[in-house]
């Protein structure tokens, strides 16, 4: 059997979606300062702690983040095992106490945005 995509079960997208759309809900203050305080750990390591410029967006069926790492000068950021966006429908997201924690399933970060 041929594996099609790595999507997250629908549960996990539903509950990644609802926590994507709150923290846009209650962060979109309606000016075009999108930078965030953004931690990521890798293997238990903090590497990164910076205002980095973050946008979600809603795409109906997924929210989608947007990290811009190069803003922030992380030119080298794939090699960090970092992407450029994350999509609900990949990732499990979840928002609590105005922290959107993101954890990609392909390695073991976790990206925490204020």
């Amino acid at each position: 059997m041929v594996k099609m995509s790595n999507m997250i079960p629908i549960s996990e997208q539903l509950a990644s979606h609802k926590a994507a759309l709150d923290y846009r809900n209650d962060n979109d203050n309606g000016t075009l300062d999108l930078s965030k305080n953004v931690e990521v750990v890798k293997n238990g390591v903090l590497i990164i702690n910076k205002q980095i410029p973050v946008a979600v967006s809603n795409h109906n069926i997924y929210m989608r983040v947007d990290i811009m790492w190069e803003d922030a000068g992380y030119s080298n950021y794939r090699d960090l095992g970092l992407y450029g966006y994350y999509s609900t429908s990949y990732v499990q997201m979840s928002y609590h106490n105005g922290e959107l924690r993101i954890k990609p399933t392909d390695n073991n970060i976790e990206i925490v945005i204020k």
